[in-house]
C-alpha cells in the first residue's frame, strides 16, 4: 500500500539541441531561479504547486519554441530514500540562497549600525540604505516563496530584516525630531 504522506513532485524532462547555447541556459536559469533540483540529467523537479505547475508549462512551451521536447510529469517517489535525498537536495537549495540573502543584510545592518552612530545622519545613505532593505526584502520573500517544505533557514534573515527596518525607524524619528 503507498504511503501517503508522500509529496507529490512535478517533473521537467526535457532535451534541447546544442545550439543555440542561450537557448540552455536560458533554460537552466529559469529552473535555477524557481528552485528546482535535478533528479537526473535534464529532468527537473519541484514540490507540486499550482503556481510551479504553471511555471512548468510556460518553461515547457518555450523549449519547445526552442526546437527542443519537454514532457511535464506529476511524480511520487516509491522509494522513501530517493524521496529524502531529492527534498535534502531541495532544501539546501534553499538554504543557500536564504543564505545569500542572509550574507546581504549582515552587510547592510553593518552599514546601517555606522550611518546611525553618526551625529549627524547622512539622508543620502539612509534612502540608499532603505532601498538596499527593500531589495533584499524582496529577494528574501522570493526564497521563501520557494521554501516548500518551510525550513527554519529563513528565521535569522526575518530578524536581520526586523534590525534594518528598526535603525531606519529610529533615523525617521532622529530626522523628524531634527526639523520639528
Amino acid at each position: 500500500m503507498p504511503d501517503n504522506s508522500a509529496t507529490n513532485w512535478l517533473a521537467l524532462c526535457y532535451t534541447l539541441g546544442t545550439l543555440p547555447s542561450r537557448n540552455r541556459v536560458f533554460v537552466w536559469r529559469r529552473l535555477k531561479e524557481i528552485g528546482a533540483v535535478y533528479v537526473r540529467q535534464s529532468v527537473a523537479a519541484l514540490p507540486e504547486s499550482d503556481y510551479l505547475l504553471a511555471y512548468f508549462e510556460e518553461l515547457r512551451t518555450k523549449i519547445v519554441k526552442f526546437g527542443g521536447k519537454a514532457s511535464l510529469i506529476r511524480m511520487t517517489f516509491l522509494d522513501p530514500e530517493d524521496e529524502r535525498e531529492v527534498t535534502e537536495l531541495y532544501n539546501e537549495n534553499i538554504r543557500r540562497d536564504y543564505g545569500t540573502v542572509e550574507r546581504m543584510l549582515i552587510g547592510l545592518a553593518t552599514e546601517l549600525e555606522g550611518i546611525t552612530r553618526e551625529k549627524e545622519v547622512n539622508r543620502e545613505s539612509m534612502l540608499a540604505a532603505l532601498g538596499e532593505i527593500n531589495k533584499s526584502r524582496r529577494a528574501f520573500e522570493k526564497v521563501a516563496l520557494r521554501d516548500y517544505f518551510g525550513t527554519s533557514y529563513g528565521d535569522k534573515a526575518e530578524k536581520i530584516i526586523a534590525s534594518a527596518a528598526a535603525m531606519i525607524n529610529e533615523f525617521k524619528h532622529r530626522t523628524e525630531d531634527a526639523t520639528a
